[in-house]
């Protein structure tokens, strides 16, 4: 006697895979950091390092002491005024002339600054900050005293263009002004011509 199997074909299916992979979203990627570098000024400050500027020992004298400010007594030039024509007159004897005096003020300029970092913020950063702070100090003050040096150079030369108000100073004699009120090509720009008007100012210091 015989057995029959009967066996039903269904269409095959495909086999679909899904693999799961670790993408960059998945992740926390850390910052790298390259050791520290020291960004440098392009201030060069060179007025104050070519020499220009030099210690007074007067001034060094007058710091010493206290007080904020200085004043400074001076005796003026005698007055260029024509001499007299000798004679034997008695009636045209010479009349004593007297000789000016002048008080300039110098003030104090008293500045200070600090600069500070923890042993905490060493350690974190991997790099000395009290170290980058010290090798910039030199620096830094070069630049903050050129910087009052041209401050001041600055109020003197505008003193000088200002009208005469309660002051001793001739307006504009130290100073030759070509600014005008507009740009004027070759006249309101610098040139030779302009610098030694400028210089002559000086009168017979200009060549020293």
């Amino acid at each position: 006697m015989g057995i029959g199997l009967k066996v039903k074909l269904e269409p095959h299916t495909p086999l679909e895979v899904f693999m799961a992979v670790t993408r960059i979203s998945d992740i926390i990627v850390p910052e790298v950091f390259t050791p520290y570098s020291q960004l440098q000024t392009e201030q060069k400050s060179r007025i104050v390092r070519a020499g220009v500027l030099v210690r007074d020992p007067m001034l060094d004298n007058l710091l010493a002491g206290g007080g904020l400010t200085f004043n400074v007594p001076s005796f003026k030039s005698l007055d260029d005024d024509a001499e007299n024509i000798s004679s034997d007159d008695p009636s045209s004897s010479s009349t004593p002339n007297e000789i000016g005096t002048a008080q300039e003020v110098g003030v104090r300029l008293s500045r200070n600054q600090s600069w500070g970092s923890t042993a905490l913020t060493s350690a974190l950063a991997g790099a000395d900050p009290m170290a980058a702070i010290a090798a910039n100090v030199s620096d830094y003050w070069a630049i903050r005293l050129q910087t009052a040096v041209m401050s001041t150079m600055v109020g003197i030369f505008a003193d000088n263009d200002a009208a005469p108000s309660g002051s001793e100073h001739t307006q504009y004699d130290l100073t030759y002004d070509i600014k005008g009120g507009s740009y004027v090509e070759g006249v309101t720009t610098f040139s030779a011509e302009a610098f030694i008007d400028a210089a002559a100012t000086m009168g017979d210091s200009s060549e020293a």
